[in-house]
């Protein structure tokens, strides 16, 4: 059994669905559970409806509400070519807009909202996205089935964020969802939506569809998770620094947790933790290159993998550096001050002589008197963009001489170099990241 959870700009419009279509067909075989992401932007204009509504801002809840209309009213018409089954789609898809529209005029008499408002409001993206989806698929596959996931996603009710209660919820998913799946080649239903045990609709937040995904695979004991995008898997820079940027064909959940937590724009690493957990691999691939191997995920890397390097660029970043003398008092200080107040850099290095810190943004002037607060040391900062380094695999050593690389290219203004295990962090000056990470990319990786 595979799961495949298909993003938002895969599901965006009608060819972006033809084409998933097309990609579900070529699994048939497996029983497949797709899950869904809303179409690409529909959350965020479902929230400022919500926003709009609260205000009593009319001519803005009428424009959304029209935009929304016509949205999925235009995916319908291209889908669906057969008048009865367009009629149908159409029909159903009316239904929800008029909640919709229910649910804005509510908001409207009271003039204010609450977060349990935000969620009633934006999980429709979803509802709208996997409704439409289903009924086309129904027209071109057999064995097709829909599944509302709040039926068996249960979490508390921290609205907008909520936790998943794991145990109900495998439960759900073993008696509910499962059986559905046997007599099935696919079943659709939905990412980020989920319901609390008193039936009231919730969200799990940002990266909330792979999550959905990962959990549901993980209950299922899936064969596979396919997290479906516009991005051909994770790649070994961002194509934007550089256009010699290449697939990563295999890489660690350690890795890529590494990775995200610095910044890198790629699946967010909590969310697919309960796949690795699992030791289900996870597959990032592209709807829209459906050839492209995109990048497997696994626990570990085996020997016969090759192994590669990722370029991840970090820019206006702050860093710190203090000389404590050899007083190691001074060390702990900041260190303890950190973590009382929940103050958190994307890196730091450093022992009871000195320590380097990295920020990703400026501190507020109150945090910055915190983590300086009756330390002696001598303090140093300066703005930078910071670099980070890394193969595919954090349980290997890193095996590259950047200094020596870096030298060879007539680069000799790098601010500091921290190597680390597996991996190193670049500092260098404000505004010449991304042209360094291009040298060094285009160096190392051809």
């Amino acid at each position: 059994m595979i799961v495949a959870k298909f993003g938002g700009t895969s599901v965006a419009d009608a060819n972006s669905m033809i084409r998933v279509g097309n990609i579900l067909l070529a699994k048939v075989g497996k029983p497949v559970l797709v899950v869904l992401s809303a179409s690409a932007g529909i959350t965020d204009k479902l929230h400022q409806l919500v926003i709009f509504s609260a205000e009593r801002n009319s001519e803005n809840v009428l424009n959304l509400l029209n935009f929304l209309e016509a949205h999925h009213k235009e995916i319908i018409s291209e889908l669906f070519k057969d008048k009865r089954l367009r009629d149908e789609a159409l029909n159903e898809i009316g239904k929800i807009l008029s909640e919709i529209r229910k649910l804005a005029e509510g908001i409207s008499l009271l003039g204010e909202y609450t977060l349990q408002t935000i969620d009633s409001m934006i999980h429709y993206g979803e509802i709208l996205s996997s409704k439409i989806f289903y009924l086309y698929l129904s027209s071109i596959a057999d064995k097709v089935e829909y599944f509302d996931v709040r039926d068996v996603l249960k979490t508390d009710e921290n609205f907008t964020n909520a936790n998943v209660l794991e145990e109900r919820s495998r439960y759900y998913v073993l008696n509910l969802l499962k059986p559905i799946l046997d007599r099935n080649d696919f079943v659709v239903t939905q990412g980020f939506i989920a319901s609390s045990e008193s039936g009231k609709t919730t969200t799990i937040g940002r990266g909330g569809s792979d999550y959905t995904a990962s959990l549901l695979g993980g209950y299922l004991k899936a064969d596979e998770i396919q997290i479906w995008s516009d991005a051909n898997g994770i790649m070994t820079a961002d194509p934007k620094l550089t256009n010699k940027a290449k697939t990563i064909k295999y890489i660690t959940y350690s890795a890529v947790k590494e990775l995200s937590y610095f910044g890198a724009k790629i699946l967010h690493s909590a969310s697919i933790k309960p796949a690795i957990k699992s030791h289900i691999p996870v597959k990032v691939l592209n709807s829209f290159e459906m050839d492209n191997p995109g990048t497997l995920i696994f626990d570990k890397i085996y020997e016969e993998f090759h192994l590669s390097y990722c370029f991840v660029l970090k820019e206006n970043c702050v860093h710190y550096s203090f000389d404590f003398n050899g007083d190691s008092n001074y060390f702990f200080l900041i260190l303890s001050n950190l973590v009382k107040n929940n103050i958190n850099p994307i890196f730091f290095v450093g022992n009871v002589n000195q320590l380097n810190i990295i920020f990703d943004q400026p501190l507020t002037s109150e945090n910055e008197e915190i983590i300086i607060k009756k330390s002696l040391a001598n303090i140093y900062r300066q703005e930078v963009d910071v670099i980070l380094i890394a193969n595919n695999d954090f349980n290997k050593n890193f095996g590259l001489d950047i200094d020596s690389i870096l030298k060879s290219m007539g680069i000799y203004d790098k601010l500091l170099c921290f190597n680390q295990y597996s991996y190193i962090v670049l500092l260098t000056h404000l505004g010449q990241g991304g042209s360094i990470i291009k040298l060094l990319h285009d160096s190392i990786i051809h």
